[in-house]
């Protein structure tokens, strides 16, 4: 794994940066969802655009009495619940591209979201078939395919800054092993527009661990994987007094994202949903790191 890249390569150069935020849900039930929140913003002010975000979603949660959101947290009807709403409503409110003021330059891209849901029946995190003889190993397989292929291929040509809950403290499997995995796969697709560059020379993407109680954006991926999880492991069809909270917020995600509905796949548009897939193609030997099916 530390051969497939060196961080000490300068990083991609360009006009614009995308940056992603993520966390999961579910890794122990029938489908486990891979989320992820992003933008792409001009770099210079890539980072206060991120503080923009992060300061108005810890307004909201000041006013409605609450100091970490999580899916596992969410509460019954009540002032907090109406924060938690309160909070998918702004994300919804910023999806759209933004344009400079004194001209019509774009410099940012909307707020959006994207999540990979696994049958983990038909794909189970721990498959010695495909090298994943853990479920950790599994874990970072998928999140390889997620960010990669889901989020970072269709923005190709950006640098990425990915932000990611807090998961291991094993140097195999940690963060740096997942950078580097996410890295490579992202490589093995990418071409840059002037052929004459060579993309091996520089590093494209940045990843970083965080205490998601240390930030807003990976606390709302944990909301919203959670809920597209909820809904896809049949909390809709068992209602309890813990469950009220949570249709509640399934109600108001799919009015927010107008047309997205929460138990199929939404491939394209500002709440995506995609399943994955093996193509059932031929298929050759891949490094560790990188999972072996294709979506």
């Amino acid at each position: 794994m530390s051969t497939l890249f060196d961080i000490s390569k300068p990083r991609w150069n360009k006009p614009f940066t995308s940056a992603i935020f993520c966390d999961e849900s579910s890794q122990n039930e029938h489908f486990f969802v891979l989320g992820a929140l992003y933008f792409w913003w001009k770099t210079e002010d890539c980072k206060n655009q991120i503080a923009k975000f992060e300061a108005d979603l810890a307004q909201i949660k000041r006013d409605h009495g609450i100091s970490v959101i999580k899916w596992q947290d969410v509460p019954k009807p009540s002032l907090k619940l109406k924060g938690y709403k309160a909070c998918i409503e702004y994300l919804a409110s910023q999806i759209k591209n933004v344009k400079s003021a004194q001209s019509s330059e774009s410099i940012g891209g909307g707020l959006r979201f994207k999540c990979l849901v696994v049958d983990t029946k038909k794909y189970p995190l721990k498959n010695k078939a495909i090298g994943s003889t853990s479920k950790l190993i599994g874990y970072l397989k998928f999140y390889t395919v997620h960010l990669a292929d889901g989020i970072m291929l269709p923005q190709r040509g950006y640098p990425f800054d990915i932000t990611i809950d807090h998961y291991s403290s094993d140097e195999r499997h940690g963060s740096a092993s997942l950078g580097r995995a996410i890295e490579g796969r992202y490589l093995e697709q990418f071409k840059p527009e002037d052929k004459s560059i060579d993309k091996y020379k520089f590093q494209h993407s940045v990843l970083k661990t965080v205490d998601d109680k240390q930030c807003n954006l990976v606390q709302m991926a944990d909301l919203l994987a959670g809920a597209v999880a909820f809904v896809r492991n049949g909390g809709m069809m068992r209602p309890s007094n813990v469950s009220i909270g949570r249709m509640e917020l399934v109600d108001v995600i799919q009015k927010s994202y107008r047309a997205v509905t929460l138990n199929r796949p939404q491939p394209f548009g500002p709440f995506g949903i995609w399943d994955f897939r093996d193509p059932g193609k031929p298929r050759s030997p891949t490094r560790r790191g990188e999972a072996l099916y294709l979506p």
